[in-house]
């Protein structure tokens, strides 16, 4: 999509809208978004996954049967994505929907990713076999006026507060923090990493950067056992990533993932190996 705003500029201004106008999204900014979604798109393993553009009816809008999690005030339209399981499907998952969700924010749409959702709601998708649906984003207009319980979960999941970098990112190994001086040009990347949208904020990313080497390794921390169970923090994972290479590409930093690449270091609990960033010197 040509947008005038930069990634940066794209996550700073997205963020979790959970209040909408009852409006449908217009026909012209729905075109460009399902143009967007059309394209074959492949996950971190080469999964092959698909989206969807779902807008449900007024009525399906004033029971709510599409949501379990019932904090959303006229989610009318939504991004369904399909991806073939793997055992990086989640993480795949979040990496390919969230560069959909900031082309949404380029279009000045709102929205919110949800884990917490009613399958059968959207079993107009068509799952196959070996394929799944792990979370879905509502999209649409944000209201000019955020409702009182969007405000009180907005503050209760500290939504605008984000870990220090020496909590998240490190240095050679998992005691010695990682500076902006020491990160150079990767600053940014990590940064963006550093603000991407994660369940309840838990933020469960932790990179470990090598010595003096453009290779940066990612993991999980397990922060909480019914998001683990259901996958949501992996997906966070591939949404952090997704933010981590689109602004490394933008700057021009080339490099690859892989995902057989784990340091030869010993591991906390709670804490695994999902991906590593080689760049290229």
């Amino acid at each position: 999509m040509n947008s005038k705003k930069t990634v940066k500029e794209l996550v700073q201004m997205r963020y979790s809208c959970r209040t909408y106008t009852d409006t449908p999204i217009e026909p012209a900014i729905k075109e460009k978004l399902i143009h967007e979604a059309a394209y074959p798109i492949k996950g971190l393993l080469g999964e092959y996954i698909r989206i969807n553009l779902v807008e449900s009816t007024d009525e399906d809008l004033s029971t709510g049967d599409a949501l379990e999690y019932g904090f959303i005030k006229n989610a009318r339209n939504f991004i369904v994505g399909i991806v073939q399981n793997s055992n990086r499907s989640y993480e795949s998952y979040g990496y390919v929907i969230e560069d959909l969700v900031l082309k949404a924010t380029a279009l000045g749409l709102g929205t919110c990713w949800v884990g917490y959702f009613n399958p059968s709601f959207f079993s107009s998708i068509g799952l196959k076999e070996n394929e799944i649906s792990p979370a879905i984003v509502v999209t649409g207009h944000p209201a000019t006026k955020r409702s009182f319980t969007d405000k009180f979960i907005h503050f209760a999941a500290r939504a605008s507060s984000r870990k220090k970098w020496n909590r998240l990112f490190f240095d050679g190994d998992l005691n010695t923090p990682l500076s902006p001086e020491i990160a150079g040009e990767y600053t940014e990347p990590l940064e963006m990493l550093r603000m991407a949208p994660s369940s309840g904020n838990s933020q469960p990313w932790i990179v470990l950067k090598e010595k003096e080497k453009p290779v940066f390794h990612f993991f999980m921390r397990v922060v909480n056992k019914n998001y683990h169970k259901r996958h949501l923090q992996n997906i966070d994972m591939g949404i952090g990533m997704c933010h981590f290479f689109l602004n490394a590409r933008e700057n021009k930093l080339d490099g690859e993932w892989t995902i057989n690449n784990p340091p030869e270091i010993s591991l906390p609990e709670n804490l695994y190996y999902t991906a590593s960033w080689n760049g290229k010197p």
